[in-house]
């Protein structure tokens, strides 16, 4: 029978298992895993540009978008809004100031 590996605090790994715990991660494992992604990016500057590239892409099309169609444009973003719930507007039942 195959025995699991342990893991170990302050490793990548180790904050893959240590986020599960009811505190969430420790100290020493979130560092491992900031510094891991940290790497990660910095190795892969391509990925990201091409990343900023197509959502500054995006924000052009639904900008022309919006101009061609405000009306629409207007619709689609009320419909939208309606299915955002509002911080600051009390909900019975849900806690909070009455």
């Amino acid at each position: 029978m195959k025995r699991a590996a342990k893991w170990v605090h302050g490793t990548y790994s180790g904050y893959q298992k240590c986020r599960l715990s009811p505190d969430g991660a420790c100290a020493a494992c979130r560092r491992a895993a900031a510094d891991h992604m940290a790497e990660w990016r910095r190795n892969r500057p391509r990925h990201f540009a091409y990343e900023d590239a197509k959502q500054k892409a995006r924000t052009r099309a639904l900008r022309r978008l919006a101009k061609l169609h405000p009306v629409d444009m207007r619709n689609l973003y009320d419909e939208e809004l309606a299915t955002v719930a509002d911080p600051f507007v009390h909900i019975p039942g849900r806690g909070g100031a009455a």
